[in-house]
C-alpha cells in the first residue's frame, strides 16, 4: 500500500506521523538508550523506512546504530547501566529484534561480553527478587528470548551459551515463588515493593513491574523446545492462580482483574488506569496468550468474553486515567495494545477500541502545537525523544495504525 492508497480516514494519522517525525529529527540526540535515545529512534526510522519505502529513513536508522557503537567504543555512550530502560539490555534487544526481522545483518558472536554482563546482572537481580521488566530480570529474559529466535543463524556455541543463561535464570525463579505449597502461586517483585515497606508482601500483576511481564516472557520462552517443560511448570499454576483469584473475589465495577494482592492480609486492589504499563489490559493479554499456548478450554471462554467487554467499555477519564497521547499510559499506547489484541484474537471489539483511542490521540495533537513540547508543563515529566513518554513511541503506534503488519516492533515491549 502506497501513501496515495491510504484511506481518507487514515490520512490524518499519516499527516500527524510526518509532523512528529519532523519534530523528533529537529532535536539534538545526546542519549543512546531505548527509553530515551538513539536505540528507539533507530527502530522508528528503520520501520518507517521499510513500510513507506523511504531510503532516507533507512539510512538514518543505520547511521544512529553506527553512532551508538562508536560511542560505546570511545567510552562516550550514555549507556552506563545494564537495565532495559536506560541501559545495555534495551540497546542489544533492539539490535536482536532488527536482525531477526531482516533489517540488517549483525554478527552477534561479538556480543559475547555483553551477553555475559547481562546474565551476571540479571542473575544477581533475580536472586534478590527483582522481576521488574523496565529495571530488572524480566527485561533480560526478554532479550535472551529474542536472541533465541535467531534459529539456524545462531551458532551451536551461541545457542548453548544463551540456553545456559536462560536455564539458570528460570531455575532461580523457583526460589522466589510464594505459597508454592498451597493452591496459590505468585512472586513478589521486591525491587518495586522496596519503595514502601507496606508493600513488602504485595503481589503486583502489572506488565512493567510485576507478574504479567514475567508470564509474557515465559510464554515466549516456552516456544523454544528446551524450555517448554520448565516454563509450563511455572506458567500453569500461575495462570490457575489468576483464574482462582478471579472466581473467588467480587470485582468492583467497572474494574475486572486484580492488580495487586497483599499476601499477608489477602486484601486486593484494582487498577483505575488503562495502559501498557499496568492495567486490566495486562492480565487480559496474558490469558489470551495462555489460551493460544494451551488450547481452548484452558481459560474459560466466558471469562475472556466478559473481560473483553468490561475492559473495552472503560472510556471515561475516571475509569482510565488517560489524559496524554503517549505509549506508556496514554491514548496511542492503549490504541496499539488493542490493535495487537485484535490481531491475536480477531475480536472486533478490540479493533473498535483501538480506533476509538487513536482518534483521541489525534485530537490531542490537534489541540497542542509543537511549541507545547518545550513547555515546563510537558518537560517536567516527558521528553519529545522518549519511547514511553514522548513522540517516538507515538510515531511507532501511528505507523502500526496505518500498516498493522508493522506491529512487530512492539515485541520489544512484550506486546505480541
Amino acid at each position: 500500500m502506497t501513501a496515495t492508497e491510504i484511506p481518507v480516514s487514515q490520512k490524518k494519522i499519516t499527516s500527524l506521523l510526518d509532523r512528529l517525525l519532523d519534530l523528533i529529527h529537529q532535536q539534538p540526540l545526546t542519549k543512546d538508550g531505548l527509553g530515551l535515545g538513539r536505540s528507539s529512534i533507530s527502530l522508528l526510522n528503520l520501520y518507517y523506512g521499510r513500510f513507506f519505502d523511504d531510503e532516507k529513513y533507512l539510512e538514518k536508522g543505520i547511521r544512529h546504530i553506527e553512532e551508538i557503537f562508536e560511542n560505546i567504543t570511545n567510552q562516550e555512550s550514555s549507556i552506563e547501566t545494564i537495565d532495559y530502560y536506560r541501559g545495555l539490555i534495551g540497546f542489544v534487544l533492539v539490535m536482536s529484534h532488527l536482525k531477526n526481522h531482516g533489517f540488517f545483518d549483525l554478527d552477534f558472536e561479538e556480543f559475547e561480553e555483553f551477553d555475559e554482563a547481562i546474565f551476571n546482572w540479571a542473575y544477581r537481580e533475580i536472586n534478590e527478587g527483582n522481576i521488574d521488566f523496565l529495571a530488572g530480570s524480566s527485561g533480560a529474559l526478554c532479550y535472551f528470548s529474542d536472541r533465541l529466535k535467531g534459529g539456524s543463524e545462531l551458532s551451536e556455541t551461541s545457542r548453548a551459551t544463551l540456553s545456559g543463561y536462560v536455564g539458570k535464570l528460570l531455575a532461580s525463579i523457583w526460589s522466589l515463588v510464594e505459597n508454592e505449597e498451597t493452591d496459590r502461586f505468585f512472586i513478589v517483585n521486591r525491587h518495586y515493593n522496596k519503595v514502601d515497606k507496606r508493600l513488602e508482601k504485595e503481589i503486583n500483576y502489572s506488565l512493567a513491574h510485576g507478574m504479567s511481564g514475567l508470564l509474557l516472557n515465559l510464554l515466549n520462552l516456552r516456544e523454544q523446545p528446551e524450555f517448554e517443560q520448565t516454563c509450563d511448570a511455572l506458567l500453569r499454576p500461575a495462570i490457575q492462580t489468576i483464574l482462582s483469584l478471579q472466581s473467588s473475589k467480587e470485582h468492583p465495577e467497572p474494574y475486572f482483574f486484580i492488580n495487586c494482592l497483599d499476601n499477608n492480609s489477602g486484601k486486593s486492589n484494582y487498577q483505575q488506569r488503562i495502559g501498557w504499563c499496568y492495567s486490566d489490559l495486562n492480565l487480559l493479554h496474558v490469558l489470551f496468550r495462555a489460551e493460544k499456548a494451551y488450547g481452548p478450554g484452558f481459560v474459560p471462554q466466558s471469562l475472556l468474553e466478559a473481560a473483553s467487554i468490561a475492559v473495552t467499555n472503560r472510556k471515561s477519564h475516571e475509569h482510565t486515567m488517560l489524559d496524554d497521547p503517549f505509549l506508556c499510559h496514554g491514548y496511542a499506547g492503549v490504541a496499539h495494545y488493542y490493535l495487537v489484541l485484535h490481531q491475536l484474537t480477531q475480536k472486533p471489539v478490540f479493533k473498535e477500541a483501538s480506533d476509538y483511542w487513536m482518534e483521541h490521540a489525534i485530537e490531542f495533537y490537534e489541540t497542542h502545537d509543537n511549541a507545547w513540547f518545550f513547555t515546563k508543563e510537558y518537560t517536567a515529566t516527558g521528553n519529545c525523544l522518549s519511547l514511553f513518554y514522548g513522540n517516538v513511541g507515538v510515531c511507532l503506534c501511528l505507523l502500526s495504525a496505518i500498516y498493522p503488519e508493522s506491529s512487530t516492533w512492539s515485541e520489544i515491549i512484550l506486546i505480541q
